[in-house]
């Protein structure tokens, strides 16, 4: 991003479909904003060490509709999504919620995945 001049828009998105049945109780809630805070706040501190701006964001509801969304909303060029791994068959396959994102975006998603190492 640094080369590029590009600034970083961090989402992060708290999918309360598991949570469906019953209805999150504020203190879980409180609890995931605040993971998304300290995850957002990490990568913030990331970008500000490479000298790239950083905004972040936090979104509740399905990362399907809502990474798209504001990627439509915020003029994102770029989508990059982590994917856990996968063995055997499921390397072939991406995780349903990137694979949905890939579908829906009305840009490129880059999938990195979840564990590999950066510079």
């Amino acid at each position: 991003a640094s080369r590029l001049e590009s600034s970083i828009h961090a989402l992060y998105s708290i999918d309360t479909a598991p949570l469906d049945d019953e209805r999150p109780t504020d203190d879980l809630l409180e609890a995931l904003e605040q993971r998304g805070k300290e995850a957002l706040d990490a990568v913030r501190g990331r970008g500000e060490d490479a000298g790239v701006s950083v905004s972040g964001s936090t979104v509740t509801g399905s990362p399907v509709r809502e990474i798209p969304a504001y990627a439509t909303e915020n003029d994102v060029d770029l989508i990059v999504m982590g994917t856990h791994g996968r063995t055997g068959i499921g390397q072939w396959f991406l995780g349903s919620v990137t694979e949905n994102v890939v579908r829906q975006a009305d840009v490129p998603v880059f999938c990195v995945p979840v564990s590999a190492e950066h510079p």
